[in-house]
């Protein structure tokens, strides 16, 4: 039986808190290095906005600069990951039984509330970006990372570990 991986909260700050982190990038950090590699991970961000949720089946995520006027060094920053389309599956599959609308989006990539946070806690890229997917989908299965809509920039920054919904 898989063991169950925890659910957090990381707050992704504003874009160039992939180049300056700080304390709360090193808490981040330490935090990760106490995680078991997850099978993927599911991430629920607050810059992909959908009228349903929508869950990623891309295979290469690309990186998206989805910001403007930050230093060059940002825009060169880049997390390449891969998707996970059997956790994807099981991801609609659980929205489904539950009774909600679903979608499929082929071809979007990680946007900066998904592959900051990321690049800090798997720098390696090693699991599956899947975005806007419910976490008690894969309960026990994944690390899923979710983001506040209403103002994903201005919490501060700390970790909230929380048992899987």
């Amino acid at each position: 039986m898989p063991r169950t991986q925890p659910a957090l909260f990381v707050p992704h700050g504003a874009p160039t808190f992939a180049l300056r982190p700080g304390a709360a990038g090193a808490a981040i950090a330490d935090l990760a290095r106490t995680l078991p590699l997850p099978r993927a991970i599911v991430i629920v961000s607050a810059h992909w906005d959908t009228a349903v949720p929508t869950v990623g089946f891309a295979h290469r995520l690309e990186t998206m600069h989805d910001f403007h006027g930050f230093p060059a060094a940002l825009y060169e920053l880049r997390y390449p990951a891969t998707g996970c389309r059997a956790a994807a599956e099981q991801i609609v599959a659980a929205l489904r039984a539950a009774g909600l609308p679903v979608e499929r989006e082929t071809a979007r990539g990680l946007d900066h509330g998904a592959w900051v946070p990321l690049r800090l806690i798997f720098l390696w890229a090693a699991g599956a970006g899947i975005l806007h997917a419910r976490p008690a989908a894969l309960a026990g299965e994944a690390l899923t990372l979710n983001q506040r809509q209403e103002t994903p920039h201005a919490y501060p920054p700390q970790i909230s570990r929380t048992r899987p919904c």
